[in-house]
């Protein structure tokens, strides 16, 4: 009988399960390292699927979301300027400035908070596009501008220009930080383990040592 299995059967043990056995043991890994190892796995956030994307996308980086807005901006002939002013009148009417509001994303430049407020006061910046426009602002001041065009919208709600609250970013981010103290803490239990079954292994060895020595000691009428 060979090596294999006389230790397959003093321990009972099937062809696989010895093979897995000699396996783990080359490598320095036991059946707990591997459980902890899969706790730590199934903490760790999942890779993330991939989905095909139009050419449109791929030439622009944009996702769907934006490019929906880009369209229904396109469909409407409004601009993101445009959209600045009366997203501020709403804003303006609920008493929230510019400065208070965050963006979910941008496709062009932001403008300023000075810029909307010199707008709706007539004082528009010269060269800029509110240029020409401070006497239709002024006098249709408390009412939309493009009126004809967001009758019946929610600028708010149709775009998603405006979002209130921490953003989506600002969640993962935090997620994020959640998931890397986890897996810290399951580190040093790992570790702490580790020191554990070391120390077990040792005890177990030494017992072991001290029952060799004391059965090879004579016993009985030869020991006196």
């Amino acid at each position: 009988m060979t090596t294999d299995e006389v230790t397959r059967k003093k321990f009972g043990l099937t062809e696989s399960q010895l093979a897995r056995a000699k396996s783990l043991r080359q490598m320095g890994v036991t059946e707990d390292d591997l459980q902890i190892a899969a706790q730590i796995i199934a903490l760790m956030p999942p890779q993330p699927t991939k989905q095909s994307s139009s050419k449109s996308e791929l030439m622009m980086g944009y996702d769907s979301t934006r490019l929906n807005r880009e369209k229904a901006l396109k469909l409407l002939g409004v601009s993101e300027e445009q959209l600045d002013v009366e997203n501020g009148k709403i804003l303006g009417s609920l008493g929230i400035t510019g400065s208070q509001r965050k963006r979910s994303f941008r496709i062009t430049r932001s403008v300023s908070a000075p810029v909307l407020k010199a707008a709706n006061e007539g004082g528009g910046k010269r060269g800029s596009w509110f240029s020409g426009r401070r006497s239709s602002v002024r006098s249709k001041r408390g009412s939309s501008v493009f009126e004809d065009v967001f009758k019946g919208w929610n600028c708010a709600a149709a775009f998603g220009a405006i979002e209130e609250g921490p953003t989506m970013l600002e969640q993962l981010q935090t997620e994020n930080e959640q998931q890397k103290y986890d897996l810290e803490m399951l580190r040093k239990k790992v570790k702490a383990m580790e020191i554990e079954n070391k120390q077990i292994r040792e005890d177990l060895e030494e017992r072991k040592r001290k029952e060799e020595e004391e059965n090879s000691k004579p016993k009985g009428w030869f020991s006196r």
